[in-house]
């Protein structure tokens, strides 16, 4: 449940709201790169097929796209971050309340730390290995706006990272503390 609440809450969530911070400072074409690649095959098909017309895409510029993607990633942002906290929160007090010392230290807990550890390496480590290129790429080419979203992967590295150092730290304590207790 608290790997599950995490995922949530904070990669779900809290990645999203750094991914929106970051269409803020650095540009919107950084996070809603989709939007702006969406708007150009739209019009290139317009262009192709000028019989054909969406009404609704018309009546939307682009401005407006990215401000209505950018209040409705703010409101799943928020959303996630506070139902993963919820959860998070009622797990981790249920549980200090019915956990017992040894179980704390046992090695299903020790388990589900590495299982944790490592989940969270993998997600770190994939989402900077997308997310380092595609800012560099983002920063140093001249790309068109769109081509180049590297918002996203690096909202949820940054979120994974410190959420796997959380994970290393107690992994480390937990091994620490049950080695202090199992030596005579």
């Amino acid at each position: 449940m608290t790997l599950i609440s995490i995922a949530i809450g904070g990669l779900g969530g809290m990645s999203t709201l750094i991914n929106v911070g970051f269409g803020e400072v650095v540009g919107r074409e950084f996070s809603y790169g989709n939007v702006y690649e969406e708007h150009r095959h739209h019009h290139e098909r317009e262009k192709n097929n000028a019989t054909t017309s969406n009404t609704e895409d018309k009546q939307h510029t682009l401005s407006a796209k990215v401000e209505l993607e950018m209040k409705g990633r703010l409101i799943d942002g928020i959303s996630l971050t506070t139902i993963g906290l919820f959860l998070l929160l009622i797990h981790l007090f249920s549980r200090r309340w019915i956990e017992t010392e040894s179980e704390r230290l046992d090695s299903l807990r020790k388990l589900y730390l590495i299982a944790g550890l490592v989940f969270f390496s993998i997600v770190t480590f994939g989402s900077l290995a997308t997310g380092i290129p595609e800012t560099l790429r983002y920063a140093l080419l001249d790309v068109a706006p769109g081509e180049e979203t590297p918002g996203e992967p690096l909202s949820i590295a940054i979120i994974a990272l410190i959420v796997w150092i959380c994970y290393l730290v107690a992994t480390l304590k937990n091994v620490r503390h049950s080695s202090v207790k199992s030596s005579p």
